[in-house]
């Protein structure tokens, strides 16, 4: 019958065993707060703490019923992948249970996320791909955290998965909740080691009842103060220390000569002023083999009143990874001269895939296919460089087919609408697309009716492109191609067509000295949409009468146009495809609403993305050092461990003691443990068939260590030396009984103690 005193053992023991836990939860929960510094807002947090909890508490089920290893992984496997299933793709379920859908839907996201990892820059947005990949670290960290700690029993070891995946997160993170994430995370970590060491040392350790709570109660409360004061003077006196803000020692981010991120003005705003203002001002020079749209940028988001982007840029130099390739694409090489373009973007025609530019610091965003010059350099003017860039070269019948799926990661982005955009709008957009039976019918649709039914007029419209800006547009159908390109794209989002708003300028004027050579100008400023096609990518369409893309017109129906000398209202009809209708009811115009014109463009200070080879080499590189540095903590700590043991055994007695404990702990390597309950010579006895050869040695090991601590008398050097020799051939012995798998279990399992 258990007395009193025992029973408040074990509510002490069971209290700390709860403790544990919960602080071990913690660790990770923290580990996804870090997580802050990667992503742009925190809609991330409540999936990643719920993948993070459901993890803890599924392994703390599974250890408490005792199962076994293997099917332990198996239930850890299955129950990632329904936790991560019902977070993101709850609609695959059937009955709740993931289907295939469920694993074609995951797998997309994924492959998503490795293709944009490295063309971003923290913080970067909450796509489902980065969440889903997130979701699976954090699974596997609580996963492995719960098996280190409670079935190895070791606490260090149980952090270390956590704080590699903060430490990944630190070091790609944006400088936000820098501070916060930190003393969160050491405030977990401290939490968990202090109650983790308690338990184990109250387990393993026979306290008198009340002994045994007061004694944890002590150790604590006296750690919890230790941890909070470390922690509090970190936060407070850790900014202080000489050099906390200074330039890293080794700069591994990439290039930080000058700050990660720029703000500057949307180019969308400068087309008016160059239209009217500026007209006759030379802008730029281009050589090229083919004439083009000279692209500056794309503005892919839409908030209701701006159109915009923030891209992540990297250094750039020769052949420039990531971008848009179409099919039956036509290589064209360029010369640009910038003379007045008085802004930070190097034009081109769409798609750049290589860039030289001697003397200019170049950096490329891939998503948008955007060439910028560094952030040391105010604007572009005075540049020169050759780009070569793979133009699309095609037809109606190439995009007049079955749309196919859309990626997540250009839904998630290209579809994105305000809540507020009018229903009125959306409804005119389903009426004037409603003919069409695929995207590209669809978009031709809408280039039509722009095209067919409003009149270019730049002299009496205002800049803007809100939703009021629409509206008033789409009543008064005069405006010029600001309006007409994000009119369109807003429209066409509205019905589901990834859509975003292009800038740049129209082919220029011919140099009578060199027909291959364009001078252009202010009046060629031009903006039009671009619109994501299923096995064509983002392809042009111009809605904006008076304007006709180059090489475009079996797709667009409109031959090659672009702006007279002086601007005048002009009028353009188009053919549209076989069998659609073009026309629409007028819209009368509704509330207004304020506009604004502004936007601006990102730029971030991380490489380009490499070949997947590169990649996989650089994964199992990674691997590698990791589990290199897994041994050799493993075997610094070992080494560490022994000699401690060794220098505080000062005596002769002390020294055979802990050659018998070293002995035992080799043994241990062939299954046998020293249990407490027993004595030397019985676990000698007990082990002798399992360890073979290191028997014989072992047994007169144990007869040494045992008279040595029952005897009265002194002991002699000659049993320190005799007990160091039997402790170095049971250890040689048992060596030569290790297998392959028992000898690599040997280096990295971290319950062993011995040499």
């Amino acid at each position: 019958m258990k007395t009193w005193a025992d029973q408040a053992g074990t509510r002490t023991r069971i209290r700390l065993a709860v403790a544990s836990e919960v602080a071990l939860a913690a660790v990770t929960a923290s580990t996804v707060f870090g997580m802050s510094r990667l992503f742009a807002d925190g809609s991330f947090l409540v999936p990643l703490l719920a993948i993070a909890l459901s993890g803890h508490l599924l392994a703390a089920l599974v250890r408490r019923r005792e199962i076994s290893a293997l099917p332990s992984a198996l239930i850890a496997v299955a129950g990632g992948f329904v936790a991560l299933t019902w977070i993101q793709h709850i609609h695959t379920t059937f009955l709740g249970l993931p289907t295939h859908a469920s694993l074609t839907a995951a797998t997309t996201d994924l492959t998503d996320a490795w293709h944009q990892f490295s063309q971003v820059v923290a913080p970067a947005p909450v796509s489902p791909g980065f969440v889903a990949a997130a979701a699976i670290a954090i699974w596997w960290v609580a996963w492995f955290a719960d098996w280190a700690a409670f079935r190895l029993g070791t606490a260090i070891e149980a952090t270390l998965p956590a704080a590699s995946l903060f430490l990944f997160a630190s070091m790609l993170g944006a400088p936000r909740h820098r501070v916060d994430a930190t003393v969160a995370f050491a405030a977990a970590v401290l939490a968990f080691v202090l109650f983790h060491t308690t338990q184990r040392r109250t387990t393993h350790r026979t306290h008198v009842g009340g002994a045994a709570d007061a004694g944890s109660r002590s150790l604590v409360t006296t750690g919890a103060t230790l941890a909070g004061l470390a922690v509090l003077g970190g936060l407070a006196f850790g900014p202080l220390v000489p050099g906390a803000r200074s330039a890293p020692l080794a700069d591994w981010r990439g290039d930080r000569e000058h700050p990660s991120t720029r703000v500057t003005v949307s180019p969308l705003v400068d087309i008016r002023k160059r239209l009217v203002d500026q007209s006759d001002v030379e802008v730029f020079t281009v050589t090229s083999t083919r004439r083009a749209y000279w692209r500056l940028t794309s503005l892919g988001s839409f908030d209701g009143t701006v159109w915009s982007s923030g891209g992540s840029f990297a250094r750039a130099s020769g052949s420039l990874p990531g971008g848009d390739t179409a099919p039956n694409a036509r290589t064209v090489v360029q010369d640009f001269q910038i003379i007045g373009l008085s802004a930070i973007w190097l034009p081109a025609a769409f798609s750049p895939t290589r860039i030289t530019a001697p003397g200019t610091k170049v950096r490329w965003d891939a998503e948008s296919s955007t060439l910028i010059v560094d952030s040391g350099a105010a604007t572009s003017d005075e540049s020169t460089y050759q780009v070569t860039s793979e133009v699309p070269t095609l037809s109606q019948p190439q995009l007049d087919r079955p749309s196919g799926p859309v990626p997540s990661g250009i839904r998630d982005r290209y579809l994105q609408m305000p809540a507020s955009f009018p229903g009125n709008v959306r409804d005119l957009a389903r009426q004037i697309t409603r003919g069409g039976t695929n995207t590209y019918q669809r978009a031709r649709l809408l280039q039509d009716y722009f095209r067919d039914n409003f009149t270019y007029d730049l002299g009496d419209t205002p800049p803007g492109h809100s939703d009021q800006a629409i509206e008033e547009f789409l009543t008064s159908r005069r405006g010029y191609c600001e309006q007409f390109a994000g009119t369109f794209a807003a429209m066409a989002r509205s019905v589901g067509i990834p859509a975003r708003v292009a800038v740049g300028f129209t082919p220029g004027d011919t140099d009578p000295s060199s027909p291959d050579t364009y001078i252009v100008r202010g009046k060629h400023a031009h903006a039009w949409p671009e619109v994501w096609i299923a096995g064509a990518g983002w392809v042009a369409f111009e809605p904006t009468p008076g304007r006709g893309i180059p090489g475009a017109q079996s797709y667009t129906g409109v031959p090659e146009q672009q702006a007279a000398s002086t601007p005048t209202p002009v009028t353009a009809s188009t053919t549209a495809p076989a069998g659609v209708a073009t026309s629409a009811p007028h819209r009368a115009p509704v509330t207004e609403r304020p506009s604004s014109s502004g936007g601006r463009n990102a730029s971030g200070g991380q490489g380009g993305r490499p070949s997947l080879p590169v990649r996989a080499l650089e994964v199992v590189l990674a691997l590698v050092l990791l589990v290199a540095a897994w041994i050799g903590g493993l075997a610094a700590r070992r080494a560490l461990r022994r000699g401690q043991r060794r220098r505080r055994a000062r005596t002769a007695r002390q020294r055979v003691q802990v050659a018998w404990v070293e002995g035992a702990e080799a043994v241990a390597d062939l299954g046998p443990r020293l249990s407490p309950a027993e004595t030397e010579r019985e676990f000698a006895q007990r082990s002798r068939v399992l360890v073979g050869p290191a028997g014989e040695p072992l047994e007169r090991l144990a007869e040494l260590a045992s008279a040595v601590q029952w005897s009265a008398g002194a002991v002699d050097d000659a049993s320190v030396s005799e007990a160091d020799h039997l402790r170095d051939d049971v250890t040689a012995h048992v060596r030569d009984q290790l297998g392959p798998r028992q000898k690599a279990r040997r280096i990295v399992d971290p319950r062993r103690r011995g040499t």
